[in-house]
C-alpha cells in the first residue's frame, strides 16, 4: 500500500477544507488549525470555486 505524502490532504482534511470554503473562510484561517499551508489548501480548493 502506497502513503501519502505529508504535503497532501487526506481525505478528511479535503472535506474540512470543502466545509469551511463554503463558510466563506480564508486559507489562512483554513490552513493553520490543519497545520498545512495556504497554498497546500488552496490548490485542493480549486475545484470547488469553477
Amino acid at each position: 500500500m502506497r502513503t501519502r505524502s505529508p504535503l497532501r490532504l487526506s481525505l478528511q482534511e479535503r472535506e474540512e477544507v470543502s466545509r469551511c470554503v463554503l463558510a466563506g473562510e480564508s486559507m489562512r484561517s483554513i490552513a493553520r488549525p490543519l497545520g498545512h499551508s495556504a497554498s497546500t489548501v488552496s490548490r485542493t480548493e480549486e475545484p470547488w470555486t469553477r
